[in-house]
């Protein structure tokens, strides 16, 4: 809405700014009913006062005198109480919740005192209560246009409920907080999915993407409607294009995964390699699936041998392969899925070493574990060794204090003795854990997930 629009006196409201251009044509007229205690020429001279006021706050720049002065005339006119009175009233409440907003998203407090001072209040909450109360009096017809939706606007720019429009989306948007989350928690709780969009994305991915299209949708009308010449909306077009950019920065994955970029399924007979799915919307209002292919679930494999030489050393080839030397730079998860020896484990990650796959945890169809790996020749010197062996637990304390702990039969199942290496283990100190050739794989992650102090353990190569 242009401030024009309101001494004009129509009033189609769908577009962004239609309610500005809505109240037209008044002005004239009213300018020469003037009332039995105003002269015709004080009447022409308000009609004259209303357009000079109106064209000093076409465009909102929050350091020109002219500005402020033009309120102040417009509370003159008001207070006259002639035929121009409520235009004027509402003139200058819209313009002043469109200054405050311009102030607020800029962070100017300058300006907000200034309006203040200009409309004769104490503060910026004795500010928002009197426009609030000034909007809620409006008249009917054109002028409750105009009220509607300045007191949409100040909800917006203040964190309240407000309609859905172009300008109030935005600015919703460019209110929000600086940090991310609070950011994405925003654009969730303030728009609704999209429907018109297919889009090719995981189920949980989707209705995110969703509501950040319709985000950068809204912004995309603010923007249109910022050259149209909206000035509220002109007055902060830079943080509205920063808003679009932070929308189009936001990835889309799943919050447990966000340690990892990559997983490596490792079986018995190969791997199956494949990246955590993640998505961004670009500035054109698409999302793109930036995580790499294959998106896990689905997977590419690479076999494994079928026999391996007695010394653990890397694979012959594997490496090399296609899906291994061309896969994007990242952070992996290798997943032990089935029973096998530790030792292929440990030929599997020597094999990666150098590769663009970095292994940085280890797991199992139910645990996740930050891993870092050593050489028998870097462990510290205080550290308890944790040995897993087939038939149970060795641990090593600083000195050569070693304790053997081996399996218990339970019901007819030998299981490890996980109470009795707890009960073994200092409550201080460094602990890495190292795995016989032939001890399985599981029980290494398992037991190093168990004795991990804190959410990390370093384990020890063949």
């Amino acid at each position: 809405m242009t401030l024009a629009s309101i001494s004009q006196g129509t009033a189609p409201a769908a577009r962004p700014g239609s309610v500005r251009r809505a109240l037209g044509r008044a002005a004239a007229v009213l300018a020469l009913v003037a009332a039995p205690h105003l002269s015709m020429a004080a009447s022409v001279a308000h009609a004259q006062d209303l357009g000079a006021a109106q064209t000093s706050l076409a465009r909102y720049d929050l350091a020109d005198p002219r500005t402020y002065e033009a309120l102040e005339t417009l509370r003159h006119i008001a207070d006259a109480n002639g035929p121009q009175a409520p235009t004027a009233r509402a003139i200058r409440a819209y313009a002043a919740v469109d200054l405050l907003t311009v102030a607020t998203v800029l962070g100017d407090t300058t300006a907000i005192e200034r309006l203040n001072a200009a409309l004769g209040t104490s503060d910026r909450a004795a500010t928002v209560a009197l426009l609030d109360a000034e909007l809620a009096r409006t008249p009917a017809g054109a002028l409750a246009v105009a009220a509607r939706e300045g007191r949409a606007t100040l909800a917006a720019v203040e964190g309240r409920d407000c309609p859905h429009s172009a300008r109030n989306d935005a600015i919703t948007l460019v209110t929000a907080p600086a940090d991310l989350a609070a950011f994405r928690a925003r654009v969730r709780t303030r728009f609704d999915p999209v429907i018109d969009s297919t889009l090719e994305l995981v189920p949980e991915h989707a209705n995110e993407a969703r509501r950040i299209i319709a985000a950068m949708r809204a912004l995309a009308s603010a923007l249109r409607a910022a050259e149209a010449g909206d000035p509220l909306l002109l007055a902060i077009r830079p943080r509205l294009e920063a808003a679009r950019t932070r929308l189009s920065e936001i990835v889309i994955a799943d919050p447990s995964f966000d340690d990892i970029d990559a997983f490596l399924t490792l079986s018995p007979t190969g791997i199956a390699f494949g990246y955590v799915p993640r998505t961004h919307v670009g500035p054109d209002a698409r999302p793109v699936l930036d995580s790499g292919t294959p998106s896990w679930p689905a997977t590419t494999s690479v076999a494994l041998p079928t026999t391996f030489p007695p010394v653990v050393r890397p694979i012959d080839g594997f490496a090399a392969q296609p899906a291994i030397s061309g896969a994007r730079r990242g952070r992996v998860a290798l997943r032990i899925d089935g029973d096998m020896p530790a030792h292929v484990v440990a030929r599997v990650v020597r094999s990666l070493e150098g590769s663009p796959l970095a292994i940085t945890h280890l797991a199992t169809p139910t645990t996740r574990l930050p891993v870092t790996f050593l050489r028998e020749d870097t462990v510290p010197a205080d550290a308890v060794r944790v040995q897993i062996r087939p038939g149970g637990y060795a641990v090593e304390r600083r000195g050569g204090r070693r304790s053997e702990l081996p399996r218990l039969r339970e019901e007819g199942h030998w299981r490890f003795d996980r109470a009795g290496l707890a009960r073994a283990l200092p409550a201080t100190g460094p602990r890495v854990v190292m795995a016989n050739g032939l001890a399985p794989a599981l029980e290494l992650v398992e037991t190093a997930t168990e004795i991990a102090q804190g959410d990390h353990i370093a384990i020890v190569l063949p």
